[in-house]
C-alpha cells in the first residue's frame, strides 16, 4: 500500500443551500453571451459524433517484432511481480505507441518496469479517500456498451485538489479499471464533468502536466476516449498547454461536447438504459446547489456493472 498524506481545500459555492438555482442554466447562459464560434469547446449544445465513442480495429503487429522485445526484457531479467504484466498484449501497446520501433519499446518498458516496482502501483491507494469518502470524485462507474471500463468526474465534487494526492487518486482508478477489463479489451473511457472547475484549477497545472506524463508514459494505448462535458473559457488555457504535451493519438482520442442534450446524448451512446438514466441524474444533480451538497453527506453510489455491458444492444 502507498500512502499518501492529504490536503483537503474546501469547495467554493457549496455554503449557500437554499438555493435550487442550476448550475446548468447559468453555465449555458454565459457561454452563449461570450462565444458565437460553434467550434469553440465551449459553445453550447457542442455534440460529439456517437460513431467517435466506438473502439476501433488496430492492424496486428509482425510476430517477429513481439518475440523480439520479449526476448530483449528477458535478458534483462523480469521480476515475478511484473510477470502478468509483461505479457505479449502488453508488447503490442507499446509497439503500437512507438510505430513498431523494437529498440524504443525495449527502453521505454525498461523504464515503466523500474517505474512499477518502485511504486507498485497495482497497490495504491488514496489516503485521501479513506479519511473522507468526497476527497475526490473519480471512480468507476460501469463498462459501456463495449465493454470498456468507464471513469467519471464531476470538478464541483472534488475536495482535495493537491497534485500529489490527486494522481494518487488517479493511479487507484486507472490500475482498478485495467483490473475488471476482459480480454479484447483493453482500454479505457474516461468521462470528465467540468462542472465546478474554477480558477484554482485553471491556474495549476502541475496535476495536469503529472498526468499526462504518466499516462503516457507507463500506459500507452490504454486511452479509448476522453469526454469533456462542459468546459468553460477558463479552461482554454490549461487545454492550450496539455495539447502541447499530448502526442497527436491522443489529441483525437479527447472529444468537447456542451449542454444537456450533449450530455444525455453521450451518455445513451456509451451505456445500456439503466446506466445511462443514472448518469444523467447524476450529472443533473451536480448542478443544483442543494443536491450537490445533499450528496455529499452519502458515500459514493454506482450501479453494478452489466453483466452483458460488452453487447451492443
Amino acid at each position: 500500500m502507498t500512502d499518501v498524506s492529504p490536503q483537503c481545500l474546501q469547495i467554493e459555492g457549496l455554503q449557500s443551500t437554499d438555493d435550487e438555482e442550476s448550475f446548468d442554466t447559468v453555465e449555458i447562459q454565459r457561454a452563449k453571451s461570450a462565444d458565437t464560434d460553434e467550434g469553440s469547446f465551449y459553445s453550447d449544445n457542442k455534440f460529439v459524433e456517437v460513431e467517435a465513442l466506438v473502439p476501433f480495429p488496430h492492424p496486428p503487429q509482425p510476430e517477429g517484432s513481439i518475440e523480439s522485445v520479449l526476448a530483449a526484457l528477458k535478458a534483462h531479467g523480469i521480476s515475478p511481480d511484473l510477470s502478468s504484466w509483461c505479457d505479449r498484449a502488453c508488447v503490442i501497446r507499446f509497439l503500437r505507441a512507438e510505430n513498431g520501433n523494437v529498440a524504443k519499446v525495449v527502453k521505454r518498458m525498461l523504464v515503466t518496469m523500474e517505474w512499477r516496482n518502485k511504486t507498485h502501483p497495482e497497490n495504491v491507494v488514496c489516503q485521501a479517500c479513506i479519511k473522507n469518502h468526497r476527497a475526490h470524485d473519480l471512480r468507476l462507474i460501469d463498462s459501456d456498451r463495449y465493454g470498456r471500463p468507464v471513469l467519471y468526474n464531476c470538478f464541483r465534487c472534488c475536495d482535495a485538489r493537491e497534485p500529489t494526492v490527486l494522481l494518487a487518486h488517479f493511479t487507484q482508478e486507472i490500475e482498478r479499471a485495467i483490473a475488471v477489463m476482459q480480454a479484447p479489451v483493453e482500454t479505457i473511457v474516461w468521462i470528465c464533468d467540468f462542472e465546478g472547475f474554477g480558477m484554482r484549477d485553471a491556474m495549476d497545472p502541475r496535476f495536469s502536466v503529472s498526468l499526462i506524463n504518466m499516462f503516457q508514459t507507463h500506459y500507452p494505448e490504454r486511452l479509448g476516449a476522453i469526454v469533456c462535458l462542459d468546459a468553460p473559457r477558463l479552461f482554454s488555457g490549461l487545454w492550450s498547454l496539455a495539447k502541447r504535451l499530448l502526442s497527436p493519438s491522443t489529441q483525437r482520442k479527447i472529444y468537447f461536447a456542451r449542454g444537456m442534450t450533449a450530455r444525455e446524448q453521450v451518455a445513451n451512446a456509451l451505456f445500456h438504459p439503466s446506466t445511462a438514466s443514472w448518469l444523467i441524474a447524476h450529472m443533473k444533480d451536480n448542478r443544483v446547489k442543494s443536491k450537490v451538497k445533499a450528496a455529499w453527506k452519502l458515500p459514493h453510489s454506482m450501479p453494478p456493472p452489466h453483466k452483458h455491458a460488452s453487447q451492443t444492444n
